[in-house]
């Protein structure tokens, strides 16, 4: 996923995050261009979708403006992830098997009316 707005952030300063299981062997030889988190345990709202972008687009956006606001949940302050489920087909643009994961957290009860 990108963390940047291509129409602010020059092309060649673009960060994308890529999140890869890799053995505890593995060590990157080029911090410029990769480095290593480890992400924290969470919840997630999952749904699991597919189809082409249109259909990746408009289930975040179901998951966010109907999902979310009716549910007792709130946004967690952690990244979205889409985890691609067709391991070899990941460079098709045209069709998406994915799992959008919302990262969320309960609501606190008394800022829910």
């Amino acid at each position: 996923m990108s963390l940047d707005d291509p129409k602010v952030t020059p092309r060649d300063q673009n960060s994308y995050d890529v999140c890869l299981t890799i053995p505890d062997t593995l060590k990157l030889t080029s911090e410029q261009y990769f480095s290593e988190k480890v992400m924290e345990k969470g919840l997630y709202a999952v749904c699991r979708i597919s189809g082409d972008l249109r259909v990746v687009a408009t289930v975040w956006e179901y998951m966010f403006r109907h999902w979310l606001v009716n549910s007792h949940y709130e946004p967690e302050h952690q990244h979205a992830i889409e985890i691609f489920l067709d391991k070899s087909n990941v460079t098709n643009w045209d069709h998406f098997d994915l799992e959008l994961c919302l990262p969320i957290k309960k609501l606190n009860q008394t800022s829910k009316n």
